[in-house]
């Protein structure tokens, strides 16, 4: 290198300090083996090489690095530019240097160029540090001026694009990437300049929205053409609010007109480039086909409606519980059972809680807390109360699944609503165990009856026959006159008997009239006195009436009642031992009503025994062990003949202090007498 000055520098000092990194190379003996072989007439130089493996090492051998700058030796990372030169001072051999830098290809690339004249060569590539690091470099290797006869000085300047390459590189690895992943999805992608009306549609976009291929020709409103008719004013305000900068994204769904086919559903999304007053340029965004999702969508939708309905029909809810959030979904159903708000689609298991009847919720909560721990199923009934109060019955059935003995993420059930199912299991009960009493009613009425009848029947026939036969000859006309008033004391309680059954009989069929009149119920009370007076005196009771000149009228059948007031004045006499009492009394109530009551002293009955005794063919044994048995029928009559009066028969008793039967009138049968 020449010492010359250039402005005030030598070449020297310009060399050296030069922010360019720079060699200096003397390739006169590669020359001349170069100018050898086409003296051979050999111009292939690369073929060459490959023929013959130990040329380029031979000639890599003649290279000489005679001098390096500063800013070279940074970017090989030398310490001094002795250290490179040492390394550098002959080309090492490009077979065995680094296979990762191509020093081969590289070697060949030059040698060809600089024999066919072009003195001036650049390439890209990587290359080896001092290091051993690998960096990417541009290397512009050229035969100085007046050396190209004989390549006495060859300048090599080095330029460092590590980082340029590798930001190419991740532009690169992101275009690709971008690529794979439209191609992999299978989605469209558009690009549409503002201000020349662009727009840009992908092969994929092309065959979903059927827009012809045309590169960048296609214009937005082609675009909007495609899309349904009902969809595409939707379409287009969402994508000016964008444009306007309203909405950070663009995101949109919406249907597309296919020609022949169904239309279908695609989902577009887009992001608008902005200048610096916040204008759009340009906007552009993927378009995926959502058709498949959308039918998914409404199968799920009907399946989930025609599941509402099942639940709805079969008064069945479902829930389903997160045990590490806690929080609870359920169906509608189940919100309309349990009473829950329709605002929340997500409880807590506080809201449920509240729900469950205090009694019932210690059993529920363990059932629900094993469950949650252990999994698997269970099934229990609880009572829940809802907000008005209502209690009702329901029907649970919980489970859970267990992974690898883990406890259960997720637990769910069912509820369903079974209060009246209950109901009337309840009343089935009740009914059989009515039916059952019935029954055996029934049974003890005809072995009652059969004696009741067989009673007066053998009174009638043995009193009968020994008259017919003048048994006791034929002047005992005395004692056949007491045997003819027995046998028509018989005939009158056969027909008694015989007309309560028929009386009832009558009154559960529904064919009971009333003859109504109006009439004074003291008159019936004087009559019954009259008729049963005799009774009480023979079986030593005293026989009270008490209200009897009461000024009342009331509309009634007078016979009904008449015949109401005998059976319960009948009852007391029968259940009443001698030296006790029976009072009759009339009185109107607070209401205006009338009460008509028959009391006794007699033995009385056990509160809890007085619906057996209002019962049909009913009969309290611990009453009737201790007087004469009856047909179980008296009490049930007069009970039906006021239920016929619109009125009803009260019975108060307590045992061994007697009884207290009323029946009690509505004040729109009573008039007060002027």
């Amino acid at each position: 290198m020449s010492k010359s000055k250039k402005n005030g520098k030598s070449d020297w000092d310009w060399f050296e300090d030069s922010p360019v990194a720079m060699t200096e190379e003397n390739w006169s003996e590669t020359k001349i083996i170069i100018d050898g072989l086409r003296n051979d007439g050999i111009t292939d130089i690369r073929q060459y090489a490959q023929d013959n493996p130990t040329f380029l090492a031979g000639v890599s051998s003649t290279v000489h690095v005679v001098n390096a700058n500063l800013a070279i030796l940074k970017i090989y990372k030398a310490l001094n530019k002795k250290e490179f030169l040492d390394a550098f001072s002959v080309l090492p051999d490009p077979e065995t240097y680094n296979p990762q830098t191509g020093l081969s290809d590289i070697f060949c690339t030059l040698l060809e160029n600089f024999a066919n004249g072009v003195s001036s060569v650049v390439i890209e590539g990587p290359d080896t540090t001092m290091e051993g690091s690998i960096i990417h470099v541009r290397t512009t290797t050229a035969i100085a001026a007046g050396h190209e006869d004989d390549w006495g000085l060859v300048v090599q300047t080095v330029e460092d694009i590590t980082e340029k390459k590798t930001v190419e590189d991740a532009v690169r690895e992101n275009d690709e990437r971008y690529k794979l992943a439209i191609k992999g999805s299978n989605d469209g992608y558009w690009d549409w300049k503002v201000d020349d009306d662009q727009f840009y549609v992908s092969p994929n976009m092309s065959t979903l929205t059927e827009i012809r291929d045309l590169g960048n020709s296609r214009t937005i409103e082609e675009v909007y053409d495609r899309i349904h008719p009902d969809d595409v004013e939707r379409v287009r305000k969402k994508f000016l609010k964008h444009l306007d900068g309203q909405t950070e994204f663009y995101s949109c769904e919406y249907r597309v007109n296919r020609t022949g086919e169904e239309d279908i559903w695609v989902l577009s999304r887009g992001l608008a480039l902005r200048d610096e007053t916040g204008r759009a340029y340009r906007v552009a965004g993927s378009l995926v086909n959502t058709t498949a999702r959308r039918q998914a969508e409404q199968k799920l939708k009907e399946s989930q409606a025609l599941l509402a309905q099942a639940q709805t029909m079969a008064n069945i809810g479902s829930w389903q519980r997160d045990e590490l959030t806690g929080k609870i979904s359920y169906s509608s159903e189940l919100r309309r059972i349990m009473d829950l708000s329709a605002e929340d689609e997500i409880i807590d298991l506080e809201i449920i809680r509240n729900r469950i009847h205090p009694d019932d919720i210690a059993v529920a909560l363990e059932l629900n807390r094993r469950i949650a721990e252990d999994g698997g199923r269970i099934e229990h009934e609880y009572r829940i109360v809802r907000s008005d109060g209502e209690i009702r019955n329901v029907a649970s059935v919980v489970m859970a699944e267990t992974e690898n003995g883990k406890r259960p993420r997720i637990v769910s059930g069912t509820v369903q609503d079974v209060t009246d199912r209950k109901k009337a299991e309840e009343d089935l009960v009740a009914a059989m165990d009515s039916a059952n009493k019935a029954n055996r009613s029934k049974t003890d009425f005809l072995a009652n009856m059969s004696h009741e009848l067989r009673t007066p029947l053998n009174a009638i026939l043995g009193f009968s026959e020994m008259i017919r036969s003048q048994a006791l000859g034929p002047d005992a006309t005395d004692r056949y006159i007491d045997y003819a008033n027995d046998i028509h004391h018989s005939g009158d309680h056969l027909l008694s008997l015989i007309n309560d059954v028929l009386d009832l009989s009558k009154i559960e069929a529904g064919k009971a009239e009333i003859s109504e009149t109006q009439l004074l119920p003291g008159d019936v009370i004087r009559d019954c006195v009259l008729l049963i007076g005799d009774r009480a005196r023979e079986a030593g009771l005293v026989l009270m009436a008490e209200g009897d000149d009461l000024s009342v009228r009331l509309t009634a059948d007078k016979r009904m009642v008449k015949q109401m007031l005998l059976n319960l004045l009948s009852n007391a006499l029968k259940f009443t031992p001698a030296g006790g009492r029976i009072g009759i009394a009339l009185a109107v109530d607070e209401n205006g009503g009338l009460g008509l009551s028959v009391s006794d002293s007699g033995v009385g009955i056990k509160p809890e025994d007085i619906p057996k005794a209002l019962s049909v063919f009913g009969q309290i044994e611990d009453a009737t062990d201790q007087a004469e048995r009856g047909t179980g029928l008296g009490l049930p009559i007069v009970a039906s003949l006021a239920e016929l009066h619109g009125g009803f028969l009260k019975l108060e008793s307590e045992p061994g202090k007697g009884t207290t039967a009323t029946i009690n009138f509505p004040a729109n049968r009573c008039d007060q007498c002027s």
